[in-house]
Order: C-alpha cells, then structure tokens, then sequence
C-alpha cells in the first residue's frame, strides 16, 4: 500500500525513502541523497514500510509546516495561507500544512518557557545553510499507533514567496505564545500587538516574539534610538507589514497590463484569503 503512494508521490517530482515499520525518522546511511525512481520503488517498499517524502529543492521546494501543539492546530487557519495539501493523523488532525516556497529554508519556533517538548511549529525545508535535507513521514504510514491520513480529497500545495511564509509561520508562533501565556481570545485576533501582549507578560519571551516578527523589543528600540530617525522609531511596526503585504501583493495580485504571467500559481493556490495580520485578497484569474 504505501508503495502505491510512494509511485504517486514520486510522480509528483517528490524524492521518497523507505521507513522502517512504526518509525518516523530514516535509518539509512546517506538518505538525504537517495533519489529513487519509479522503477526502484517496488523492490524498495516491498515489505510493510512507512514512506517519507525529503523536502526542500530536492521535491520540487515543497515545505512542510508542522504543527506540534494544540495551539498551532488552533491558530492555523487563522494565520497561515490557504493549501491544498493538508495530512495528519486522528490525535492531530491536519497537522501537516504543504506549500511549495523556492529558497525556503528550515526554521523552529519555540518557546522558552514551555515545559517539556518545546516546540510550536517548524518550517521543514532546506537546511539553514541551504545543505542538510529535513524530511517529513507521509500518507498512509504508521507510526505511534496512528496512521496518517490525507485532508480531503486533493493534494495541490500552494505555491507563495518563501518570505510570506516565514512570516505567517512567524506570526502563528507568536499567536501561539499570546495563547498560552496571555489570552486564547486575542491570539485570535492577529494584529501587530501581538508582540506587545507577549512582551507585557515577560519581556525575555517578549524579545523572543518582536525578534520573530523582525521588529525590535521595546528596550532594545529605545536603546537604538539615537541611531534611528524619528519616524523609523515610531513606524517600526509598520514597516514590517508594509513589506509583508507588499511581498503578498506581487505574488498574488494581477500582474500589470493586463498580463496573466502568474495566474497558474494562482490557479494551483486557489483564490482564497489569506489571513493574519497580513491579510489581503486573492485575486481570481
């Protein structure tokens, strides 16, 4: 069965490798290289394996968005853009959101203060450096007694700037935080306070949160204040989203004269709304 798949996924220009049986992490010497075809496929997933999909430029500059807590699965829909490609499994349900973003590279978002597994979302592609290779275990696999599963009936990843998707995972991430440490109410509510509710509630996790939405923390601003004009100091905020929405607008907007240069990813994105602090429309081709 998960043979079947693999044949599908690597049609779809996807590397794929055998797992073993249960697992969800690769064994196999050297697997960030392995580039199988759809000949080798049969043999290689012959017994009952699981099967991974190696991301990044190796599949096409697919991306995984991983979602790990309850927050992030909450939060999702609210900050992140709109995929046709979204798994999981029946404890986390669409916990995997698939975009395709040339030049993305690997990120986690944490948090300082949580207990245990720190981790809030990752941005799973190309390693920092552009070398190392992350890959994700996809449908129909098993693992911790649970088989992942495809959410609805499509698999069509939405192509976006790898910019914009750093930002709205960054802004989940901060979402997230607002909701465990402040309030799930105005985590739902995307705004450029965000930072702030996070910063009110401890300024270390606070610096945290300003830094991933690529502002300076209030301290670290006035501290600067000198070297930065006036207008800068206060519009410092602004800026970001001026250029996250600009990013959002070229990618997604109608190209000019009339020109259609980019309505097949638009197509393939679907004209839906993109939500979060950066939102805009989508346009339909």
């Amino acid at each position: 069965m998960t043979g079947d798949f693999a044949r599908q996924y690597r049609a779809r220009g996807w590397r794929v490798l055998p797992l073993p049986a249960g697992e969800k992490g690769a064994r196999c010497r050297g697997w960030q290289d392995l580039d199988l075809d759809l000949a080798q496929i049969p043999q290689r997933f012959a017994n009952a394996c699981n099967v991974g999909v190696i991301l990044g430029s190796r599949s096409g500059e697919l991306v995984d968005i991983d979602l790990e807590g309850d927050k992030a699965l909450a939060l999702a829909a609210v900050h992140l853009p709109a995929t046709g490609a979204i798994f999981g499994h029946p404890s986390k349900p669409q916990s995997h959101w698939l975009h395709v973003a040339p030049g993305a590279r690997y990120e986690n978002f944490g948090d300082l203060l949580g207990d245990g597994k720190n981790t809030l979302v990752e941005l799973r592609a190309d390693g920092r450096d552009g070398g190392g290779a992350h890959q994700t275990i996809f449908p129909p696999s098993i693992a911790d007694s649970e088989r992942r599963e495809w959410h609805g009936d499509t698999i069509a990843p939405a192509v976006i700037d790898p910019r914009a998707l750093r930002a709205a995972v960054a802004w989940l991430a901060i979402g997230c935080l607002v909701a465990r440490h402040v309030s799930r109410p105005a985590a739902e509510r995307p705004g450029p306070d965000l930072p702030r509710l996070v910063w009110e509630n401890d300024h270390a996790l606070g610096r945290t949160a300003y830094r991933r939405a690529g502002w300076a923390a209030s301290d670290e601003l006035r501290a600067q204040r000198r070297d930065i004009p006036r207008a800068d100091a206060r519009t410092g905020e602004g800026r970001l989203l001026r250029d996250v929405r600009k990013t959002l607008l070229e990618h997604i907007n109608p190209a000019p004269n009339g020109s259609d240069a980019h309505c097949a990813t638009c197509r393939q994105a679907g004209s839906r709304r993109v939500h979060g602090p950066h939102a805009v429309n989508r346009h339909a081709c």
